[in-house]
């Protein structure tokens, strides 16, 4: 196994559930910017691959929110991931680079969230608390 796959298997295997949820985020936003420059050249069978990858991520997230956990929050996060997905197909479809920014706008500020929480709890604040 290459030392980089190792790497990856290694940090995924070790990852707390709110970095590897950070990690399947930071995932899809950069299979859109690869998206974003296959359509910009082009290159449809990356285009296909790199949005696919995308929105299945999103799809896995959306089919593992627990609603009896925290309603309000999973109905917001229902909406942005099936939003994004929807665009997503849409850029697809079309190659219309557009609808990829409008799915890596809706989902900026989830991936900037969690990330700021998931950074407290490693750090040992709760999320919501001062450092």
């Amino acid at each position: 196994m290459p030392a980089l796959s190792h790497y990856k298997s290694v940090q995924v295997a070790t990852a707390s559930p709110e970095r590897l949820l950070v990690m399947l985020l930071q995932a899809a936003q950069a299979n859109m910017e690869k998206a974003r420059a296959a359509i910009a050249a082009k290159n449809s069978a990356t285009t296909s691959e790199t949005l696919q990858k995308a929105a299945d991520i999103l799809l896995s997230l959306d089919g593992v929110l627990k609603e009896e956990v925290a309603t309000e929050l999973t109905g917001h996060l229902r909406d942005v991931y099936r939003f994004a997905v929807g665009r997503l197909t849409m850029a697809m479809v079309t190659r219309e680079v557009h609808y990829v920014d409008d799915a890596a706008r809706a989902l900026a500020p989830i991936v900037e969230g969690f990330s700021q929480a998931a950074q407290g709890l490693s750090d040992g604040h709760p999320a919501g608390s001062a450092p």
